[in-house]
């Protein structure tokens, strides 16, 4: 019997073993859901009557680079993308629901677009994140962006007029409270609140705006919470035809 030691070679090549590496930490998100990728630009140092542009101009150039992407909020420096893959039968998926594909493409092409608007020697950071949310709870999600934005409008107009005559904690809390009482307000009855006009804002932009490729343009939002049908309609796949049949009528 010969002394030669026998190897069992592996069944996996150097090759298969090193894209073993790669795939441990790659995540699928599931088929034919709503996929939310939610885009944050941070340009806070600059005025509203520069950023606001700066922001709708990157959610039109990632919107109609993103497949599938059929509406877009903007809510200040937050850009909610919003990925239909379910249409019809041959409707394709992005980057294949590859959850590390879809945030680094939109990443990528937000700071792209926001190196053409404001210049390659200002410094600024762009983060994302992606995700599946049921159908029902998509126009939720855009409810509750949509009333984070107001009330962060709220909050800074109350700061503005209040925080330089505080003198103590109750203050303080009083301050609070007359905030929480004024989000209410806004919540229960806004046609009729009387703290509609916030100081600093401009005008019109108080709800954020929406896109979607149809259009081809970014709309003035209106209280989502009382035009659920704005979102719905996309995520059901009606709003589309209207749209287009609208822009045609209008041409």
């Amino acid at each position: 019997m010969s002394n030669t030691t026998l190897y069992t070679k592996s069944p996996f090549s150097l090759s298969d073993r090193m894209r073993g590496y790669e795939n441990v930490t790659k995540v699928k998100l599931t088929n034919r859901l709503p996929v939310i990728v939610s885009i944050h630009i941070h340009i806070d140092e600059y005025e509203p009557d520069i950023k606001i542009p700066i922001i709708n101009n990157i959610t039109k150039y990632v919107a109609d680079r993103t497949d599938s992407c059929e509406f877009a909020l903007v809510t200040n420096n937050i850009i909610s993308l919003l990925l239909i893959n379910y249409s019809d039968i041959d409707t394709d998926i992005w980057e294949n629901n590859d959850l590390q594909s879809i945030v680094s493409q939109a990443v990528t092409m937000s700071t792209r677009s926001a190196m053409l608007n404001i210049g390659n020697d200002d410094i600024f950071l762009t983060t994302a994140n992606a995700f599946t949310i049921p159908k029902d709870e998509v126009t939720n999600y855009m409810i509750w962006k949509q009333n984070d934005l107001i009330g962060k409008y709220i909050t800074a107009t109350i700061v503005d007029n209040d925080v330089a005559g505080i003198k103590s904690i109750s203050e303080c809390k009083a301050m609070h409270m007359r905030m929480k009482d004024m989000i209410k307000l806004l919540d229960d009855n806004l046609s009729s609140s009387p703290y509609n006009n916030w100081h600093d804002v401009i005008k019109n932009t108080r709800f954020g705006y929406y896109y979607t490729p149809i259009s081809d343009e970014l709309i003035h939002m209106p209280y989502i919470k009382s035009n659920k049908s704005i979102v719905d309609n996309v995520v059901y796949d009606k709003f589309k035809k209207e749209l287009k049949i609208n822009k045609e009528k209008n041409q």
